[in-house]
């Protein structure tokens, strides 16, 4: 998580009297600070990430437009939920999310839709360009009277919407992610977003309208079949099956042991609560995974590379090779020595011709 005590704010420009380095954004007052609040019935953000540990983050609305640059940030933020809808666009390419336990991957140009009571945290990485789109309940009730423009009118996505807006709703988690299916072809959200950007920092006579016929293009264009395909997801009890498959994807992508301390750092959640619960659905507390995936990966390299075996033993994060040896030949009956001339042994036997 973001050591919080190093990071310096820097505002580069300010208009109508902005609140702070999160726009119209604080910590709720209903006793929960993992939820955040906004004064503002809508909002734009533009993020970007330029350079480890930087971000600068650009919010536009009724009140203010605010461009600030924030030092000194490591990790990622902590579980967080808002008291509104949040709609995030990612612009330069793959991005990551920890959606309650899920761990979440979104192309360019998809978007992602979370309702008021979901929590969730970005895996922010150098080079990461994201739009934000802030919707109050308060914005949905009041829409505008005009013919055939109504935020309700686009079946289960008006559902997702409106439904969270009722006190009955509180504790439902859900969100929805929007798959770009255009191919090649700049999503035409972009241009709205852009648009939308423009306008709320002009702030030209009847722009708070424009920005709502903004939303209904948004709206259309991802109810439309031609540019994105909808998949809802529902955060109800899953027996901590997301928790545990969020865990096996970190640990599998990395080359070296993590420890559990270093997952509940990146997942949010108590060390021993996700080892109780990895072990549950996979049969191996972390330790044990991370060391038979380590042996795994090093029978690889002894297999398919002429590394040797203390370097292997090193890129493998083990410094104590005796205990590598003893690892290994728990795993595979024989020393990595003894591994690599018998891989060797039969890969040389079937190379010979029949006779």
């Amino acid at each position: 998580m973001s050591d919080e005590s190093k990071i310096t704010v820097i505002t580069k420009y300010s208009t109508g009297g902005a609140e702070s380095h999160t726009g119209g954004l604080t910590s709720s007052g209903s006793g929960d600070p993992d939820s955040l609040t906004n004064s503002s019935p809508v909002e734009f953000q533009e993020l970007s990430c330029p350079a480890p540990g930087i971000r600068t983050l650009s919010t536009y609305n009724y009140s203010h437009v605010t461009v600030e640059e924030v030092r000194g940030i490591s990790g990622h933020p902590k579980l967080h939920r808002h008291d509104y809808f949040e709609m995030i666009f990612p612009l330069s390419g793959r991005f990551e999310m920890q959606i309650e336990s899920m761990l979440r991957s979104f192309e360019r140009w998809d978007l992602c839709v979370l309702n008021c009571t979901t929590k969730h945290t970005e895996h922010f990485e150098q080079g990461d360009s994201l739009f934000y789109l802030h919707l109050s309940a308060d914005y949905l009730r009041a829409e505008p009277t005009l013919e055939k423009v109504s935020l309700r009118s686009f079946g289960q996505m008006s559902e997702f919407f409106y439904r969270d807006i009722g006190d009955s709703a509180r504790h439902y988690k859900s969100c929805i992610h929007f798959h770009y299916v255009g191919g090649d072809m700049i999503s035409p959200l972009h241009r709205i977003f852009t648009q939308m950007r423009a306008e709320m920092e002009h702030k030209e006579p009847g722009f708070q309208l424009l920005e709502y016929a903004l939303v209904f293009r948004i709206f259309c264009i991802l109810n439309d079949p031609a540019y994105y395909r909808a998949e809802y997801i529902n955060f109800g009890s899953d027996d901590g099956a997301s928790l545990a498959l969020s865990a096996k994807q970190i640990l599998d992508r990395t080359n070296r042991k993590m420890t559990k301390d270093e997952l509940s750092e990146r997942l949010n959640y108590d060390a021993e609560y996700i080892n109780r619960i990895f072990k549950r659905h996979y049969g191996y507390s972390i330790p044990e995974y991370n060391r038979r995936r380590c042996m795994q990966l090093a029978a690889d390299m002894l297999q398919n590379t002429r590394l040797s075996v203390s370097e292997i033993c090193r890129r493998v994060d083990y410094t104590n090779r005796t205990h590598f040896y003893r690892m290994f030949a728990e795993q595979y009956g024989c020393t990595p020595i003894e591994y690599r001339a018998r891989q060797f042994s039969s890969v040389s036997s079937s190379a010979k011709p029949k006779q």
